[in-house]
């Protein structure tokens, strides 16, 4: 058997890399409610730059507390129901978790890994093609053939999910 070539070697880590990064984002947009690709409502006129979600709170359970009394007609002051407690600290919580995970999400996608990906799927794609139309050791053939599948995978999910989406303002 021959040695495997640097093309191969070069190609397996820009795949490792390119793959990882978009098994990340995935992992991190499923968490953050499928945050990704970003729709926009037809007709939509507001800002459409991706914002960072605010982790108070004391803030998001205030502002359910004001709903709450808002839909039941109760005074500002009125001491809420220890069921409604409950219900509205369970909603924050979730709430909170789903934030703070759109932040990590943002930090991925927008910050250096993603913008690496529009560099790296292209390029890595190009070295497996490359190792996979070489002559020679089969291996190489077989592993540029498995690469282009995966670097693929990942080029679609970069395109598809739009990454960059926040940059468009």
């Amino acid at each position: 058997m021959k040695e495997l070539s640097k093309l191969f070697w070069i190609t397996a880590i820009l795949t490792l890399i390119v793959c990882s990064t978009c098994v990340r984002i995935e992992i991190l947009n499923f968490k953050a409610d499928c945050y990704l690709p970003v729709k926009w409502p037809d007709g939509y006129q507001g800002r459409t730059k991706w914002r960072y979600f605010c982790p108070n709170r004391a803030m998001h359970t205030e502002r359910e507390y004001r709903i709450y009394r808002s839909d039941h007609n109760l005074a500002e002051d009125a001491i809420l129901p220890t069921d409604a407690i409950q219900k509205i600290s369970a909603e924050v919580d979730v709430t909170m978790e789903r934030g703070r995970a759109e932040n990590k999400l943002h930090n991925v996608a927008q910050g250096f890994w993603g913008f690496l990906q529009y560099i790296l799927v292209p390029l890595s794609f190009l070295c497996a093609i490359r190792l996979a139309t070489r002559k020679g050791n089969r291996t190489n053939r077989i592993a540029g053939i498995v690469f282009i599948i995966a670097i693929a995978a990942c080029g679609v999910l970069m395109i598809y999910r739009n990454y960059l989406t926040g940059f468009a303002d």
